[in-house]
């Protein structure tokens, strides 16, 4: 699995007030925490396009904790989060073994059919 840049917070980009400083578990850039913080805003239809290799996203953060019901306890579940799915997403396309720039250039067709169709290819 690949490990965040941004983890460190060295590169402007990636500070962790405004960048997108993705940290040590649970924290993260204040950005980060604001755009996260309500769904849905982001469109009508949101969709992520990752790689489980990028050299520069990541795949993953840590993990995060989750409360769900489960009759007739509430019980707790630790979940994967992955790096650059967004919360309230309506779909995702998860390359393998491809790096940043590789998922960016072959997913264009990817990209075409979300915004045309709201479908992932």
């Amino acid at each position: 699995l690949s490990v965040p840049a941004c983890i460190l917070g060295l590169l402007p980009v990636c500070n962790p007030s405004t960048g997108l400083y993705s940290g040590a578990c649970p924290m993260e850039s204040v950005f980060l925490n604001d755009i996260n913080r309500e769904q849905g805003y982001e469109g009508k239809h949101i969709f992520s396009i990752y790689s489980k290799t990028d050299q520069w996203v990541g795949y993953s953060v840590c993990y995060r904790l989750v409360l769900y019901n489960e009759k007739p306890t509430v019980k707790k579940k630790r979940l994967l989060q992955i790096t650059t799915q967004v919360p309230g997403q309506h779909g995702e396309k998860v390359y393998e073994n491809k790096n940043h720039d590789q998922t960016f250039q072959d997913s264009y067709e990817v990209q075409r059919q979300m915004v045309l169709t709201h479908n992932v290819v």
